[in-house]
Formats: structure tokens, C-alpha cells, sequence
């Protein structure tokens, strides 16, 4: 992953809360299935969206283990969320 893993498309705006009391320092196969736990899966999915994180990348966060490859999906799949909403922005939808 390398300078890869500092890519736009792997950054989202965080509260303090969220990185110190559900992140820390845990991949994502580590604490998104915590968080579901304290949550919903259906409240987590919801909140990831609005992150321009669909369901198809969560799923691939989820895997254990995470590889390179996984990594190059997630953003991929990221990318093609994004660019879509940008192009449903721009069609005014």
C-alpha cells in the first residue's frame, strides 16, 4: 500500500470521539464489527454513506485479512462512488 494508503480516497473527516472510542489504532476488519455491535449494521452502512463509503467497500473492509489487493478495491470502489455522486451533482439529481 504503501504512500498509496494516504490516498484521498482512504481519508474521511472524523469526530475526536469517533477515531479515540471506535477506531484507535484497529484495521477495519477490527472495529467496524465492534461498532456494529454497539450499533446497527444498518446504522453503520447509513453513516458510512454519507462518507461516500458504499456497502459494497464496507464489505471489503471487512475482510480479514486485509490485503494489498483489497486495499486497491476499496478505493476503486470508493473512487466510483464518489465520481457518481460528482456527476449526479452536476446533473442535478
Amino acid at each position: 500500500m504503501g504512500d498509496r494508503i494516504n490516498t484521498v480516497l482512504n481519508r474521511t473527516i472524523l469526530s475526536t470521539e469517533a477515531n479515540r472510542d471506535i477506531i484507535g489504532d484497529s484495521l477495519p476488519s477490527e472495529y467496524l464489527p465492534k461498532w456494529v455491535a454497539t450499533a446497527t449494521e444498518a446504522k453503520v452502512l447509513s453513516i458510512l454513506e454519507t462518507h461516500f463509503i458504499s456497502e459494497p467497500a464496507y464489505r471489503i473492509l471487512l475482510r480479514d485479512p486485509f490485503g494489498v489487493d483489497d486495499f486497491e478495491e476499496f478505493v476503486a470502489e470508493r473512487n466510483s462512488t464518489i465520481m457518481k455522486a460528482i456527476g449526479d451533482l452536476a446533473n442535478g439529481e
